[in-house]
């Protein structure tokens, strides 16, 4: 049969511009739809509305023939739904729209041996209308695709719904995407695309075919591939196969397989933060490194202390194993250490954190110097000096003093540590005396020595004559110096020492004049200072 298209005046001033399409038709229809009010197989139309709103038709005009403008009025409220058809039934029924019904019943039929379809507007202007030749019994006509100028045949008649025209399904085209590389860590986007050169377009569904690596995935209608590769993943190679499948029949698709490069990121090694510690002054403190790499147990970590540690402080580059023994010298004190991992990457990276050590001060005991045992005449005065050493820093004060052993009249400075005691004349034997140097510190700490004092007899000289010469003989104290004078007259005359001042070897010391011992002398014997 052959069609005529009518054309559409849609620019007529007498009334506003329509968009709607007399879109399928089917004029001999014998089995192919029935019309649900009386189950009879009568002709029918459909009006499509391409736009988006619906149109109300109500008062518009439908007829048989083209120079008709007034053939038969629709409904009031008659609508066509925006991209959406409205069915007409061409029975010649119009008492079948009452009550209304979702299909419209015109009044006028249609004629197999050809015919035409016309709706103009309420002021008669004629909104579309075709002519169509003989009909094929249940072969529908109509606009392919729907709202064209293109008329066509269809078999598979579509009323209420788009028309389709059938053919052999072609497969889909997918766009060409490429060999990608990504980073570990970073997303690799990739929107992929596909046509379809069936008319209309099919519906296009997008998947990944086995095997897909963790984590990849494909939304299955807009194409757009994401895939985060992890750690694990990379470094390596993978092959991913993109695919598109039609909804023909048979289902048709087209793929293609890409190499996604994953490349290795080095990320920088975790050290947890070490805290703080607490030591005393000389005693060993440590501290165990833990960090972790992302990167995975095959990175080697190396430990090390920023610069500005104390002197002493050590950290074993292989086990993190922080250890320091702070000296007198370094406490107390607070000692910020900054602890760093480093990894082997490209390139390295690495972690500080800071160790917190406290130094509390540790006070220790002076050390008390004293002289060895001492002798001393009666009557002659004994001075010593006595000294301590401390090793505390900041230093500290010493003061000292004597235990209560000590005889009337001897003493120690508390801050020289001289020591002195005018012996009594009449004192004599071994006398221990204990001596003490206290610090200042706290807990205040001190040290304590002994010193043995022997008080020997009086100082006595003995006076003989031997081979004619003066002898004198007197007790002595090795190491302490003596000095001999004479004089002629008991109670008369100065002093005057005889040769040089001695120096006692022994407890006795004789000493020969080498003076005749006819004449008259008188002699004594001084403990010098």
């Amino acid at each position: 049969s052959f069609l005529i298209p009518t054309p559409r005046a849609t620019n007529n001033p007498a009334s506003p511009p329509v968009t709607l399409f007399i879109n399928e038709w089917m004029a001999d229809n014998t089995r192919t739809l029935a019309d649900p009010v009386d189950g009879q197989l009568d002709d029918w139309f459909e009006i499509y509305n391409p736009g988006q709103d619906p149109v109300d038709i109500g008062d518009y005009y439908l007829s048989d023939t083209l120079s008709n403008s007034n053939h038969w009025k629709i409904p009031d409220g008659t609508r066509v739904p925006g991209r959406g058809y409205l069915l007409v039934w061409a029975d010649n029924e119009p008492s079948q729209n009452d009550p209304p019904q979702p299909d419209l019943h015109a009044g006028f039929s249609l004629s197999r041996s050809g015919d035409s379809i016309a709706l103009f507007s309420p002021d008669g202007v004629l909104v579309d209308g075709v002519t169509f030749l003989a009909q094929t019994a249940d072969v529908s006509q109509g606009r392919f695709p729907d709202g064209s100028a293109s008329i066509v045949s269809m078999t598979n008649s579509t009323p209420r719904s788009a028309n389709r025209v059938a053919q052999a399904n072609l497969p889909p085209v997918l766009a060409g995407i490429g060999n990608r590389s990504v980073a570990e860590g970073n997303t690799l986007n990739i929107q992929c695309a596909a046509t379809d050169p069936n008319t209309p377009a099919q519906e296009l569904t997008f998947t990944l075919d086995a095997p897909i690596p963790p984590g990849a995935s494909i939304h299955p209608n807009t194409g757009r591939l994401l895939w985060t590769p992890t750690e694990a993943q990379g470094p390596g190679v993978y092959s991913l196969t993109i695919r598109v499948t039609d909804n023909g029949s048979p289902n048709l698709s087209d793929s293609e397989t890409v190499s996604i490069t994953v490349l290795e990121v080095n990320n920088p090694p975790v050290l947890t933060p070490p805290g703080s510690k607490t030591v005393e002054e000389g005693v060993r403190v440590t501290s165990a490194s833990v960090a972790a790499d992302p990167d995975g147990p095959s990175t080697v970590l190396r430990y090390s202390l920023e610069p500005g540690f104390p002197p002493g402080a050590a950290i074993d580059a292989a086990t993190g194993l922080f250890s320091w023994t702070p000296t007198e010298a370094q406490g107390p004190g607070v000692y910020s250490i900054g602890i760093r991992v480093t990894d082997n990457g490209d390139p390295e990276l690495s972690d500080i954190k800071i160790l917190t050590v406290f130094v509390n001060e540790v006070n220790s005991a002076p050390n008390l110097l004293v002289p060895g045992s001492q002798s001393v005449h009666p009557g002659a005065e004994l001075v010593f000096q006595i000294s301590a050493t401390d090793g505390d820093l900041p230093a500290q004060g010493i003061q000292y003093s004597l235990g209560v052993d000590a005889p009337v009249g001897a003493s120690v400075d508390v801050n020289t540590g001289r020591f002195s005691w005018s012996v009594p004349g009449q004192a004599s034997g071994l006398y221990e005396l204990t001596f003490k140097a206290e610090d200042t510190g706290s807990p205040r700490l001190s040290d304590s020595r002994k010193v043995n004092i022997q008080v020997s007899s009086p100082l006595s000289l003995t006076v003989r004559v031997e081979n004619g010469n003066v002898v004198l003989e007197f007790g002595t104290i090795p190491g302490l110096r003596y000095r001999m004078e004479e004089r002629d007259q008991v109670n008369q005359g100065a002093w005057r020492q005889l040769g040089s001042t001695l120096v006692a070897s022994s407890g006795t010391t004789t000493v020969n004049l080498g003076l005749p011992g006819s004449s008259q002398r008188f002699f004594r014997v001084l403990l010098e200072p």
